[in-house]
């Protein structure tokens, strides 16, 4: 660690919060460009447009706010967690639709596991919104609580995507399997790479 703070001249959280906040960013312009070159000009949808500008959006300023030491790399995470809960709360609508729809037969079954993993990043992300900015405002200095909900947030938020790719990938719905699988985590590993961005910036930021 003393090997980071003597050759790029800060310290390891700031480090590693600038890297995986760096990685983050470029694996959704990489996977913004992948997208648009194989579904074309169909894929400028204003959801489509939205979620991107959302996402450039928090993770640019994750980036940026720690670069500069900005103390409002506080409302980044927060951001970051607004998004996880929105998002997921969307996809469960979602999945519940999806269910009643087509019934409650065995394949149809397969959507509970993912809804009960969208739910769990809801209520994580719920907390460690709740923690974080209680700690900001300076009603508790129990740093550890926000930090470990932090880090449970950084487990939990690709556990939907991933079962929900390998359930697919088990009924055999993809024929170029391990291509489909690599290119899909894509994206969630940025989203993984932005919490864990999100842990090394609240470490920066402790008092």
């Amino acid at each position: 660690m003393n090997f980071i703070r003597k050759v790029f001249r800060c310290s390891e959280n700031k480090f590693f919060a600038v890297l995986f906040a760096s990685v983050a960013l470029l694996l959704t312009i990489a996977w913004l460009v992948y997208c648009i070159i194989a579904v074309g000009a169909s894929f400028f949808t204003f959801t489509n447009v939205w979620n991107y500008f959302v996402l450039f959006l928090i993770y640019g300023c994750l980036l940026i706010y720690n670069i500069r030491n900005d103390n409002r790399a506080y409302t980044a995470i927060s951001l970051l967690l607004f998004a996880a809960i929105i998002g997921s709360f969307i996809d469960v609508i979602y999945d519940l639709v999806s269910l009643f729809r087509a019934g409650w037969g065995t394949g149809s079954l397969l959507i509970l596991p993912i809804m009960a993993l969208d739910i769990l990043i809801i209520v994580v992300a719920v907390f460690a919104f709740i923690q974080l900015n209680t700690y900001r405002i300076g009603r508790t200095s129990d740093y550890k609580k926000v930090r470990l909900w932090l880090i449970l947030f950084a487990v939990v938020v690709v556990l939907p995507s991933v079962v929900n790719y390998f359930i697919y990938l088990g009924m055999g719905e993809a024929t170029t399997a391990w291509f489909v699988l690599v290119t899909a985590l894509a994206s969630e590993f940025a989203s993984l790479c932005a919490a864990v961005s999100a842990v090394f910036t609240f470490n920066r930021l402790i008092r």
